[in-house]
């Protein structure tokens, strides 16, 4: 991380240079990041990576845009924001767009994309000797969540799942849960077996098994997610630039310059792609049933904190 940051201030010192030299009076174009973004990132190392990727698009398009991203922590700040055009778009987890959208419409979005594409699966996993095979086995057990902005429906899927073999939520099924947003710290000790359970990202999984084989071949797979999208970046739907389409084409290039791509690894995407809403609808069908689960049953948080 301190090489990818000292990386990204030399590129920030460059870009500041030729930055909005052209562009007059015109309302620079503004990005805002909603706080659940950043689980596994820090705040201050997330904003000089922002200001990189904001200083490209000026510089490449001569399109004036505002250095400093919004860091919008909440959903009613995060309508606010796009109400008032004090952002023109924002990067969102799938649940945050879900109330986003009932109270301002949205336009164009954009999605990352990783070595798998946009979508991602949920795996939970035990050791291959631990005797465990079904849900039922995790009760009372020992489960570790992987913390980090792909996981953002991982909370409301085990909750369905469990719900669905009839068990209690998972703040109640399993006798503690910790969180973390390193994936060696959440998968290590189910493969050391001082954890019972684990719940992670396929991607990340199979990119540790690569790494590690006897971590892949130690652990196995009792449930698997659907594929959801986790997150999107949105466009409010009333913006009007006579620079909006060349900020969407430096959206969807930006990973074609050393500089773009920088920024994209500190985020793990590789590119960024235009697509349709449509690709949340796996997501949000998820997020309803959870909501109509929540508001039948008093359901508890899926991942309460750990219990004493």
């Amino acid at each position: 991380m301190a090489r990818k940051l000292a990386a990204l201030s030399v590129a920030c010192a460059t870009l500041f240079a030729h930055v909005a030299s052209g562009a007059g009076q015109e309302t620079p174009f503004r990005f805002g990041f909603a706080g659940s973004m950043f689980t596994d990132l820090a705040e201050a190392d997330a904003r000089a990576a922002i200001r990189v990727w904001s200083k490209i698009i000026g510089d490449e398009r001569d399109i004036p845009v505002d250095p400093n991203a919004a860091f919008i922590h909440g959903v009613d700040k995060l309508v606010e924001a796009l109400q008032e055009h004090s952002v023109d778009a924002a990067v969102m987890s799938a649940p945050d767009f879900a109330l986003v959208r009932q109270r301002h419409p949205i336009g164009r979005t954009f999605f990352g994309l990783t070595r798998r594409g946009w979508e991602v699966e949920y795996l939970l996993l035990v050791h291959r000797e631990s005797g465990f095979h079904t849900m039922a086995d995790l009760a009372g057990k020992k489960i570790n969540v992987f913390s980090n902005p792909r996981m953002s429906l991982a909370e409301a899927w085990l909750d369905l799942l469990l719900h669905e073999q009839g068990h209690d939520a998972a703040g109640r099924h399993f006798a503690s849960q910790t969180s973390r947003n390193k994936l060696s710290a959440v998968v290590l000790p189910v493969f050391f077996r001082n954890v019972d359970a684990c719940l992670v990202t396929r991607d990340g999984f199979e990119l540790m098994s690569e790494l590690n084989p006897q971590v892949g071949l130690s652990l196995r797979t009792i449930a698997v997610s659907e594929v959801f999208c986790p997150f999107l970046i949105a466009f409010r739907d009333d913006y009007d630039s006579p620079h909006e389409e060349g900020v969407y084409h430096a959206l969807e290039h930006i990973h074609e310059t050393p500089a773009g791509q920088q920024i994209l690894n500190v985020f793990q995407f590789e590119r960024l792609d235009p697509g349709p809403v449509s690709r949340l609808d796996s997501a949000l069908a998820l997020l309803r049933r959870h909501a109509a689960l929540e508001s039948t049953s008093g359901l508890a948080h899926a991942l309460a904190p750990p219990k004493p």
